[in-house]
């Protein structure tokens, strides 16, 4: 069965503008039961739930979108909703790394290296030395001379 995004995305704006968030949120799920690569609607969705202060939810739309986004060919959109995420959990590993990885692909060395840094700090706060240690590696693989 074939749906109408564009009805259903208009419908879950006006919830969204009247406050109305639970039925928002139950259309857009409608339109990802459909299309679960729409990166657009998972970063609305996303926002639904961030208004609505349902973290968890938010950040696992946010992470969704940014994958998709990554896989998609839009590094740069990936990396602004990484960022979204950190503005939210700034020590998310899971958005540090995603941002270190699109940081290299980019070519962005000292974006990377930061990236890699805060989350050896993340890591080294939570006790696990080795991942910490892994991720000071990976500075030294992408900058062996700093």
């Amino acid at each position: 069965m074939s749906i109408d995004k564009a009805k259903i995305h208009d419908a879950a704006r006006k919830y969204v503008e009247r406050g109305a968030f639970d039925r928002a949120v139950s259309e857009y799920e409608r339109i990802l039961s459909a299309d679960p690569t729409d990166a657009r609607i998972w970063m609305e969705l996303a926002r639904v739930h961030q208004k609505r202060d349902t973290i968890p939810e938010a950040l696992r739309g946010f992470h969704r979108a940014a994958e998709l986004y990554s896989k998609q060919g839009f590094s740069d959109k990936a990396v602004a909703v990484y960022k979204q995420i950190l503005a939210v959990d700034s020590e998310n590993l899971q958005a540090l790394s995603g941002l270190a990885v699109l940081y290299e692909r980019l070519g962005l060395a000292r974006n990377a290296v930061a990236s890699y840094e805060q989350i050896a700090a993340a890591y080294a706060r939570r006790g696990d030395m080795p991942k910490a240690v892994d991720a000071l590696g990976a500075m030294v693989r992408i900058e062996p001379d700093s």
